[in-house]
């Protein structure tokens, strides 16, 4: 089904979704995604998943809770590529992956928009774009061999 908008979908007994995608803002998602998930809608959202771990932690929980998908959608994880990647690393094809650099090219100062940029409402540029970076540089590492760290 297709709506209106989040208002108009939520305004309907029985919407009939089999998933929703929250697509919005950043300082939106945390909002949403508890509105579909106590309605036991799965929900994919787009990165960020919220603008701070404590609200990540809290959706995860409500997830859970009620036994409901839940997933951060960083597209580039779908990519063929990035399996392949993800492929050869855990093969060791490449032997024991010891550090990783990374730097992501964006001429922010030629007129770069706004939304790239990031702001209070995105969680800033590392949290919109930098993710990309940290992304593809834990496809090196078993998720067991690092910890989360919150910079605020």
């Amino acid at each position: 089904a297709a709506y209106g908008g989040y208002e108009a979908m939520f305004r309907c007994d029985r919407h009939g979704a089999d998933a929703c995608y929250v697509a919005t803002r950043p300082d939106s998602h945390r909002a949403l995604c508890e509105r579909l998930i106590a309605r036991r809608v799965p929900t994919l959202c787009e990165k960020p998943l919220a603008t701070s771990v404590d609200d990540v932690a809290a959706l995860y929980a409500a997830a859970a809770a009620s036994r409901t998908f839940l997933m951060e959608g960083v597209w580039t994880r779908c990519f063929p590529a990035t399996a392949k990647a993800r492929e050869l690393l855990r093969g060791g094809a490449i032997g024991d992956v010891v550090a990783v650099q990374a730097e992501f090219g964006y001429a922010i100062a030629n007129g770069c928009p706004d939304g790239v940029r990031g702001s209070a409402a995105t969680g800033g540029m590392g949290r919109d774009i930098g993710v990309y970076l940290a992304e593809k540089a834990l496809l090196a590492f078993d998720s067991r061999d690092y910890d989360l760290a919150d910079a605020r």
